[in-house]
């Protein structure tokens, strides 16, 4: 290992943290939903006939779900800040050492964007709860859904249907279809009549 190299060594655990600040702060929001929503499983805590999971079973398979995904993402967006981390520092993007700290030419609208989008991913989930049980579950799903990819700056159209799709039927596979949970079906139309015409379709297997 050259001089330069060895001198570069300390320099990677600071950038990637401060590359991976964002993913962590994410992650952070997304488990604190996810608690609060677990905190709050225990007034749902009775038996269901024919029903062995009772009627926690669904709000903390969600609460899983989120808590296992947000761990999976900040894994992978770790692993991918500290390969781009371990490059700079090993001299293949000298321009990237260069650079100051505070981020130079980005200024201030470089912090804001970032933090907008923060909020926005942190509010996203609020918004899509209270809607639910006015629109429904099947419904309002799909677009929630996309608003997250989308706030997460996925835009690949091939990406966006295949992950909604994917998501949204593995949801409506397990809950509506094996384990007949009873989702919210909103009660404004036309929404309360797309939602029960999407739970006949899956329960019938079409």
């Amino acid at each position: 290992m050259s001089p330069r190299q060895n001198a570069a060594l300390p320099d990677r655990p600071v950038a990637l943290l401060r590359s991976s600040r964002r993913a962590v702060l994410e992650w952070l929001a997304w488990t604190t939903i996810a608690g609060v929503a677990f905190l709050q499983v225990g007034n749902f805590n009775r038996e269901i006939a024919d029903y062995a999971f009772g009627a926690d079973g669904w709000p903390l398979a969600i609460c899983a779900a989120i808590v296992l995904g947000a761990t999976l993402q900040l894994a992978f967006r770790l692993s991918r800040e500290y390969r781009s981390a371990s490059r700079q520092t090993d001299g293949t993007d000298d321009a990237g050492l260069g650079s100051s700290p505070s981020g130079g030419t980005g200024g201030s609208s470089g912090t804001a964007r970032p933090s907008l989008q923060f909020v926005a991913i942190f509010l996203l989930p609020f918004v899509y709860l209270f809607l639910v049980p006015r629109l429904g579950f099947y419904v309002m799903t799909p677009f929630f859904i996309v608003a997250l990819l989308f706030l997460m700056q996925v835009r690949s159209l091939v990406t966006l249907v295949l992950v909604t799709a994917s998501a949204y039927g593995i949801a409506l596979l397990i809950f509506t279809r094996f384990f007949y949970v009873a989702l919210p079906v909103g009660r404004i139309e036309p929404f309360y009549g797309i939602n029960n015409a999407v739970i006949a379709l899956t329960r019938t297997g079409l």
